[in-house]
């Protein structure tokens, strides 16, 4: 269950940070598909503008025990998709493949907006050189829970940030001890 909120937490705040990013450019690094310009008033900075819907993909495995055959059908996920106007497609790979389908996404080059990187058996930096990963620090004015957290708690900043000051993935912080079983009894 903690994992899901884990899961969910990512997505919403990915989900407004790459809502955010629409570019109109042909670099090679990796974009929100239905992208493209809102024809309403720009959002000013460290806003996010939720008129337009964006579709996002995300590869994320299965866990056993899951409670839905896919997290689409999760009822939080239509939850965000309602509130911040997102379609979230979700890439299940099928049990016993997820390493192969992770190696053949990063080897074709066909990336989802958002993966789980349970599979890495490389260096991040190196998904960032390739450009499979964005560097997050560039958009931390429109996270700025994220940022205050990381400004007010060196520990976590150490732990967030890579060698060469990117940011490129996000990390579960607890800023208070865990209890077991959220502290029911």
């Amino acid at each position: 269950m903690k994992k899901t909120l884990a899961i969910v937490i990512a997505v919403l705040v990915l989900a407004g940070l790459l809502a955010a990013c629409g570019s109109t450019s042909s670099s090679a690094e990796p974009a929100a598909s239905g992208g493209g310009a809102s024809a309403s008033a720009p959002a000013a900075a460290g806003e996010v503008d939720f008129t337009e819907n964006e579709t996002f993909t995300i590869f994320q495995k299965q866990d056993n025990g899951q409670f839905y055959s896919n997290f689409s059908d999760a009822p939080a996920m239509a939850f965000l998709q309602e509130k911040f106007n997102t379609t979230l497609e979700f890439v299940h790979p099928p049990a016993g493949s997820e390493l192969d389908n992770f190696s053949l996404m990063l080897g074709t080059e066909e990336y989802t907006d958002l993966m789980s990187l349970d599979y890495l058996t490389s260096p991040l930096g190196e998904l960032h050189t390739d450009g499979a990963i964005l560097d997050i620090v560039e958009y931390l004015d429109y996270m700025p829970n994220l940022k205050a957290l990381l400004e007010n708690n060196p520990g976590f900043a150490k732990n967030m940030y890579d060698d060469s000051g990117h940011i490129l993935s996000l990390k579960m912080f607890y800023t208070e001890p865990e209890q077991i079983w959220g502290g029911l009894r």
